[in-house]
């Protein structure tokens, strides 16, 4: 029987070709803050996730980071390089939560890509999608206040990894601290403080034990 899940990218294919897929590349296990790879260096595997939370980022001279994506259950990454030889990390990544990864050798990635078309078109619409993300991101960055930007960003989060409840809230567990927040949004640690405080005494996110959050 094939590990794969009946998500994301690979939900589509039948269990053969789920489980022609596997021949291709292995499973592994990474804990917490774990580095994948870096930026600059040679792209050698592509990564899906079985399980888990991965960040990518860049990282300036001066240390600051700026997190691109994230990455969860049943998504693909990263998704350059698929259609030429070569190729270079476009960001570092780090492993967010305890994360269970399938890795695929670029050269198979490229074999296996032109042979399934299915893939293609979940490439086409990860695209497409990205670059909506990315596009909502630079408008919230110029007309949201921080208590909105947040607030969409938990929400990206709690669709994710969170579990939907009864009465159509989600519950989830944060795994970074406020400082990784404000890496991804661009605010300052203290001005995520303050949004977080802002959207609680508004009634549309509820902080639990253990790091837990409700989305309302």
């Amino acid at each position: 029987m094939s590990r794969f899940k009946a998500i994301g990218w690979f939900a589509d294919l039948s269990e053969k070709e789920q489980m022609e897929v596997e021949k291709m590349g292995v499973f592994r296990d990474y804990s917490a803050r774990e580095l994948l790879f870096l930026q600059g260096k040679r792209l050698s595997h592509y990564y899906f996730v079985l399980d888990g939370l991965v960040s990518t980022y860049h990282q300036n001279e001066q240390g600051k980071k700026w997190v691109a994506s994230f990455f969860s259950n049943g998504d693909f990454f990263p998704h350059v390089g698929l259609a030429t030889e070569g190729g270079i990390y476009p960001a570092s990544a780090e492993i967010v939560t305890d994360t269970t990864l399938f890795l695929l050798p670029a050269a198979q990635a490229q074999k296996l890509f032109a042979s399934v078309p299915q893939l293609q078109t979940q490439l086409t619409q990860f695209l497409f999608k990205k670059s909506q993300e990315l596009m909502t991101r630079f408008s919230a960055s110029l007309f949201d206040g921080a208590s909105e930007q947040l607030l969409a960003f938990l929400q990206n989060i709690a669709m994710k990894i969170g579990q939907q409840q009864t009465d159509g809230s989600i519950l989830f567990h944060l795994p970074m601290k406020e400082r990784d927040l404000a890496d991804y949004i661009g605010l300052a640690p203290e001005t995520i403080s303050r949004a977080f405080r802002q959207l609680c005494e508004a009634g549309l996110v509820e902080k639990l034990p253990e790091k837990n959050l409700l989305i309302k």
